[in-house]
C-alpha cells in the first residue's frame, strides 16, 4: 500500500488520526522524533586519464555506493563532486529515495572532466535534495 506520509527530514513530526463515525468524531495526535537522514558512501572508484598535452590527469568518471544507514528515507536528486576546488554536478536519471538499509550504485562519466596534477587529492561527494545537502563524504584518491 502507498504511504500517506513519508518522513524525509529529521525533527519532531506530529500525526493526527481522526475517525468520523457519522455521529461522533474521535481524534488523537501523537508526536514522534526522527533523526536526520544518514548515508554511507563507500567503494569510491575514480577513473583518471592522462592528458595528451600536459602532465595532468583528468577525472573522467566516478562510481560509488550509497547506503541509507538511517531510519528514514534518504532522498537525493543531485550528486555534486569536488576535487582541487573544481566541482561538477549531475542528476541521476530520476530522484532517488532510498529506504532504510537500501543501497544504490552511482556511476557518472564526465563530459567536462576535471584536470588535476598527479598524486593524491581530497574528493568530496555530496548528495543533495532540492539544493540541500543530505549526505557528504570526503575521501583521498590517487591519480596513478
Amino acid at each position: 500500500s502507498d504511504a500517506l506520509y513519508t518522513v524525509t527530514s529529521g525533527g519532531e513530526v506530529p500525526v493526527t488520526v481522526s475517525i468520523d463515525t457519522g455521529t461522533q468524531t474521535f481524534s488523537e495526535t501523537e508526536s514522534r522524533q526522527f533523526e536526520d537522514p544518514e548515508a554511507e558512501i563507500n567503494n569510491v572508484d575514480p577513473q583518471f586519464l592522462s592528458q595528451y598535452d600536459s602532465d595532468n590527469e583528468e577525472l573522467s568518471s566516478l562510481s560509488f555506493d550509497v547506503r541509507n544507514s538511517g531510519s528514514i528515507v534518504l532522498p537525493y536528486d543531485t550528486v555534486r563532486i569536488e576535487i582541487d576546488g573544481a566541482s561538477r554536478s549531475y542528476s541521476p536519471f530520476s530522484s532517488v529515495r532510498l529506504l532504510p538499509g537500501e543501497e544504490n550504485l552511482e556511476t557518472e562519466t564526465f563530459v567536462d572532466a576535471i584536470s588535476v596534477s598527479p598524486g593524491s587529492h581530497d574528493l568530496t561527494i555530496e548528495l543533495r535534495d532540492d539544493g540541500e545537502t543530505v549526505a557528504q563524504e570526503t575521501v583521498t584518491v590517487s591519480t596513478g
